[in-house]
């Protein structure tokens, strides 16, 4: 069994992210803020990880400019999902090698197909 990392500080986005990969056979960790998803990665093995672009103390990119610089886990597949599709956000994305950058809403099968061909996914 796959383990994801959802990591978003509204509840809503993390409940609706549960509903669509908890029947995908994922054992499903959650983090509501960045340094909680950094804790995560480091304690436990997660393969893939979701991110919110926009969290409280830290960006989404902050978090994966740390996985993408600790050696253990810079071929992580990471997911950033961002409220608005700024191309400045995606840039900043791209340049830390974000394996994909979707921007919300986005529907349940969208993000699934889109999910599935990424490595762990």
């Amino acid at each position: 069994m796959s383990r994801m990392l959802i990591a978003d500080d509204y509840p809503v986005v993390r409940g609706l992210l549960i509903s669509i990969f908890q029947l995908d056979n994922y054992k499903l960790f959650l983090a509501s803020y960045e340094l909680q998803a950094c804790e995560l990665i480091q304690s436990t093995p997660v393969d893939p990880a979701i991110l919110s672009l926009n969290m409280p103390e830290a960006s989404g990119c902050d978090v994966l400019g740390w996985i993408r610089g600790a050696p253990a886990h810079k071929d992580l597949p990471v997911v950033l999902l961002a409220a608005k599709g700024h191309r400045k956000d995606k840039t900043i994305a791209m340049e830390h090698q974000v394996s994909l950058f979707l921007t919300k809403p986005c529907g349940s099968r969208d993000l699934r197909a889109q999910f599935s061909g990424l490595p762990g996914g």
